[in-house]
């Protein structure tokens, strides 16, 4: 943004839990047609340019909605820290599939379940694969579980929110939380205050993971439900 540059960050459902986000509205992917900031893990940022609905695929994909291969997972599909060309979509593009990506950085089951409900039905498409590793299930899909506004897409069949025909809202919503947080930023140069050093002597993060690890043989059956 320091050059003009309109950009985000990545964005998945996620950010928003345990803050005051009281929109009815929940989006699920990221602003669209714009310039997207991923993660550094070579020295420079990775890029893309977000679709019509905010994942990571070409513009146009969804012009026709008829293709080879659906995708849905978490940053292994989204494409995090890979350049622009290089994820597992863009490497299976070059066998000349139509691919949509519906990969988001930081979701788990449930998230996922969540965007195949709002999106992938949307999508004529004979193959679907769908990316997980242990921690989805044991971490990430525990998290979801406490979150009510998920849970309906569990609980209740083929339940959505029109997100497929709400993408100016879910701009909307998006480029204002973006704001709101950058303005933020820039107020509180010091981040690292009491509560994080409170949290850092309690060993919380810890604690945090080693109670999430004991609940994986319950959750398990929560993602046989999820994938069915």
């Amino acid at each position: 943004r320091k050059n003009n540059i309109e950009a985000y960050p990545a964005f998945t459902a996620h950010k928003l839990f345990g803050q005051s986000y009281n929109n009815e509205l929940l989006p699920l992917a990221g602003v669209a047609n714009k310039k997207i900031v991923l993660c550094n893990e070579s020295g420079k940022y990775s890029t893309y340019k977000s679709d019509e609905y905010g994942f990571n695929n070409p513009l146009g994909t969804w012009e026709n909605l008829e293709g080879d291969m659906v995708l849905i997972g978490d940053s292994f599909v989204h494409g995090s820290c890979v350049d622009s060309g290089h994820t597992i979509a863009d490497h299976l593009r070059k066998n000349n599939l139509k691919i949509f990506n519906l990969g988001a950085g930081g979701s788990g089951p449930l998230l996922q379940l969540a965007m195949f409900n709002e999106y992938a039905t949307k999508i004529k498409t004979k193959k679907l694969l769908w990316f997980f590793y242990e921690f989805d299930i044991s971490i990430d899909l525990n998290d979801e579980m406490m979150r009510s506004r998920l849970l309906p897409y569990l609980h209740q069949e083929n339940y959505n929110q029109n997100l497929f025909n709400r993408q100016n809202e879910i701009d909307s919503v998006l480029m204002n939380y973006y704001n709101r947080k950058m303005n933020l930023g820039n107020n509180n140069t010091n981040n690292f205050g009491k509560n994080d050093l409170l949290k850092f002597a309690k060993l919380s993060q810890l604690r945090y993971l080693i109670n999430k690890r004991f609940s994986t043989n319950k959750n398990i059956y929560v993602f046989e439900e999820i994938i069915k």
